[in-house]
């Protein structure tokens, strides 16, 4: 069986609600769920911050109820307090513990008092984080973190990374059926500003929207018409995981020939433990993997 995640980051007490509520509708007319990443307290141009609330939430607090969203934690306010090793923007890479700490139990005391429901799951801003992120994360008892492809372990804590966006998805989806015996993961990311349906104006340093609504549904319907494919939200994968061995990364074939690397598709976790023997066939060459293109 091919799972499949949808990850919607950046819903906010000032996000664009009604395009929200849209794409939750998509989801709930096909019986499937997603996984939401909510930002608890949000910052404006002007510096003012609005925290979630149980007022000005409410339709995640009903899609949340109706079991369309599974929620969890994207930071705390999507701040740009440092940068990783790459200089990309990072909320919580290369801070103190003792500050990750703070912001970590801030954001969820907020968010599992708005939601009335414990939050397990933590999605860092800009899909970065560090060891001393996973260690805090562990000790609070976090399921899971979805990401970047960079794994740092520790405890239970699962990773379940971003494997791809709304820019590749369906093919992504089609290429996966050629690893259907390895039980492939496709952990979808996307964004409200992605989309052309999107109220607010553009950042200068944002990308133009390159997706929309019937886009969505279009991706969404090809996976309801797949007999092999399931829909899942990250913390049904977590879960699985935490009664069985955790998803592999083709990142964890470091050791493999470059030329099998590059039949190795790198857009899809596998839960198999065939994935294990998966390398060693290809070594061996019995069997044949087609290059997703």
């Amino acid at each position: 069986m091919i799972s499949v995640c949808f990850r919607f980051d950046d819903p906010s007490a000032t996000s664009d609600h009604n395009l929200e509520k849209k794409i939750f509708d998509i989801f709930s007319s096909l019986g499937f769920s997603l996984t939401v990443a909510v930002i608890p307290y949000k910052k404006s141009k002007t510096g003012e911050i609005t925290e979630i609330s149980k007022e000005n939430v409410t339709h995640l607090i009903d899609a949340e109820q109706s079991g369309v969203i599974d929620v969890a934690l994207h930071g705390h306010s999507h701040l740009r307090r440092g940068r990783d090793s790459n200089g990309a923007p990072s909320e919580f890479f290369g801070i103190p513990m003792p500050e990750q700490a703070c912001l970590i139990k801030e954001g969820t005391a907020l968010t599992s008092s708005v939601f009335s429901r414990e939050i397990l799951g933590f999605v860092p801003p800009w899909n970065s984080y560090d060891q001393t992120t996973a260690n805090v994360l562990n000790e609070l008892d976090f399921k899971y973190v979805s990401a970047s492809w960079e794994n740092f372990n520790s405890g239970k804590l699962v990773a379940l990374p971003r494997t791809c966006t709304m820019r590749n998805a369906l093919r992504v989806l089609k290429g996966s059926v050629r690893f259907q015996e390895l039980s492939p993961i496709i952990i979808v990311v996307f964004h409200p500003d992605e989309f052309e349906e999107f109220i607010f104006p553009p950042d200068p340093e944002d990308a133009p929207p390159f997706t929309n609504l019937n886009k969505l549904k279009e991706v969404l319907t090809f996976i309801h018409e797949q007999p092999d494919m399931e829909l899942s939200t990250i913390e049904d994968i977590a879960n699985s995981a935490n009664h069985g061995p955790s998803p592999w990364t083709p990142h964890q074939l470091t050791y493999l020939p470059w030329r099998f690397k590059t039949l190795v598709p790198y857009n899809m976790l596998f839960r198999s433990s065939q994935f294990k023997t998966f390398s060693v066939m290809l070594r061996r060459g019995l069997i044949k993997v087609f290059k997703m293109k």
